[in-house]
């Protein structure tokens, strides 16, 4: 097996550092495979955009069959120097709640196959993420399991006459076709990822985007310009300026302009 991790990023935040001491991975079975680290992996998060991933498992060996779920094990004690968010050049502690105790655990079943090489990524969400309050930063992951063999990519552009003054653009992506699209933290319907897009340069008429590792399916993309108003912890109210569905194929490409 081979273990990655990719980011979709988060517009409030110049690094997102995160230490990896290790993986656990737990077959249907009840059988419970450990992997600890010689030493703890620092991984900026933010560093990892698009299709660009970081290895947390390299050719590791694991008995043929399904798994149940796949545990990170991170360092996130508070006031110690390990986990971290850098926000306009200073550095904060980045909780975990249980993180020491329990990682980061993905309830996503998984099979290894016989005699072959099963490739899997993590796409991790920090805008769904980050949560900030008086007490700091904290880290509630929002976190999906692909194989890689079952996924594509979606890319396009965003018409410039989309842009309103100071846009915080972003594309959001739901399961299914025809979604009404709800925020980071509604009640209903929540977005599987979220792509940022940048919308600073001047005098672009279109701006690209890409999203990488997205498993084969039926998707609805919105775009807003409102990114920078959705807490993940509340309940917003966003303005929707386009919505497209989209077929997305096993090593496919597909384009959705807005």
């Amino acid at each position: 097996m081979n273990l990655r991790i990719t980011d979709a990023p988060i517009d409030s935040a110049d690094k997102v550092v995160v230490v990896f001491t290790g993986v656990t991975v737990q077959a249907e079975d009840g059988q419970r495979v450990e992997y600890e680290y010689e030493e703890p992996r620092e991984i900026d998060l933010l560093s990892l955009q698009g299709q660009t991933t970081e290895s947390l498992l390299e050719e590791v060996e694991l008995e043929a069959g399904d798994y149940e779920w796949i545990r990170l094990h991170v360092a996130a004690e508070t006031g110690v120097t390990d986990s971290y968010i850098e926000v306009d050049g200073a550095q904060h502690d980045l909780r975990i709640p249980s993180g020491a105790q329990t990682g980061l655990k993905l309830v996503n079943g998984f099979t290894i196959e016989e005699d072959q090489t099963s490739n899997y990524t993590i796409d991790f969400d920090l805008r769904q993420s980050i949560v900030h309050n008086p007490q700091g930063y904290k880290l509630k992951p929002t976190l999906r399991l692909v194989a890689d063999d079952d996924t594509g990519t979606v890319d396009g552009s965003v018409d410039g006459g989309l842009i309103t003054a100071e846009c915080s653009g972003a594309i959001y992506v739901y399961a299914g076709v025809d979604i009404t699209p709800g925020d980071l933290g509604g009640e209903e319907v929540q977005p599987l990822t979220t792509k940022l897009v940048d919308t600073d340069a001047t005098g672009v008429t279109e701006f690209e985007y890409e999203l990488a590792f997205m498993a084969a399916g039926e998707y609805t993309l919105a775009f807003t310009c409102e990114a920078d108003l959705d807490d993940p912890e509340a309940d917003d109210t966003l303005e929707w300026l386009a919505t497209h569905s989209v077929t997305v194929t096993a090593g496919g490409s597909a384009t959705v302009d807005f």
